[in-house]
């Protein structure tokens, strides 16, 4: 009987082992936004490869949005493949170089083709106008940056793989009701 109860809990023990062991394999690819100078995550969002999302930010002298346009590649890169803005001015395009195409559409400048593959994303949150957003999933879902990053602070926007602890010690980004 002794013998049957140690293999019992043998058992049960080898099985939250196994367990615990498994919660530490990423398992869910998310977009990740970390702290730069510690990198704890802060916060994340499901996304895959072939994913898309825009940064959309107001320009500190001309006030108009700046939209740039990213994608997920295969490897896990991000990738910035447009930018559309309605005046140039400091900080932005003047002509396209190599395979890229400066157009107008609607009244604002696209510059497309860009193909430019970041491994992650340095980003500073903005104070004096605090207009940052983040958009996904088709355009259906955005966040401001101000709602759950210090202003003045600086993060770095990544694709990572996540594991079970991960997931819940980050804040998972969801609009605001």
């Amino acid at each position: 009987m002794k013998r049957l109860k140690n293999r019992s809990l043998q058992i049960i023990g080898g099985f939250f082992l196994i367990m615990i062991g498994l919660s530490f394999i990423p398992y869910q690819s998310a977009l990740t936004f970390s702290t730069q100078r510690s990198n704890e995550l802060i916060a994340y969002t499901p996304m895959s490869k072939g994913d898309s999302f825009q940064i959309i930010y107001t320009h500190s002298i001309h006030l108009t949005d700046v939209e740039e346009s990213y994608r997920v590649t295969v490897e896990g890169y991000i990738q910035q493949h447009e930018m559309s803005f309605d005046e140039f001015g400091i900080g932005m395009p003047s002509s396209a170089t190599d395979d890229q195409e400066l157009v107008v559409e609607e009244g604002r400048y696209h510059l497309k083709n860009m193909n430019i593959t970041h491994p992650s994303l340095p980003i500073r949150i903005a104070d004096i106008v605090p207009e940052q957003r983040l958009v996904w999933n088709d355009g259906n879902q955005q966040i401001w940056f101000k709602d759950y990053f210090v202003p003045r602070s600086y993060i770095t926007i990544e694709i990572k793989s996540l594991n079970i602890w991960q997931v819940l010690k980050g804040v998972e980004l969801s609009e605001h009701e």
